[in-house]
């Protein structure tokens, strides 16, 4: 579980895992990009994820295909965040809505 604390320490907001744990957490400005692990994700939902200073759900990354899930850590770039993908996608989204922008068979 993810949880925001005030100054004093007290838990002001949680946030759960979608699906399974979170492996990568990713300060970008006021969001926090999310990567939970991609082994028995529920098919279909996107392991990667962004949310706010409320740990609200901001968005979820598009997928490179409906079975596919995010395998490799996020890194952020120029361009926007890189990501592998089971399937060997290398995909980079949009740090802002979390759409694919670019998308490359590395396999």
């Amino acid at each position: 579980m993810l949880c925001a604390l005030d100054a004093a320490e007290s838990v002001i907001h949680r946030h759960r895992p979608v699906g399974t744990r979170i492996v990568q957490l990713l300060p970008l400005g006021e969001r926090l990009i999310v990567l939970e692990d991609y082994y028995r994700f529920p098919q279909g939902t996107s392991n990667l994820y962004c949310l706010d200073t409320t740990l609200s759900p901001v968005w979820s990354a598009e997928l490179p295909g409906h079975a596919d899930t995010y395998a490799n850590p996020v890194i952020p770039t120029e361009a926007g965040l890189k990501c592998a993908s089971w399937e060997g996608f290398s995909c980079t989204i949009d740090p802002d809505t979390g759409r694919i922008t670019h998308r490359v068979l590395t396999k």
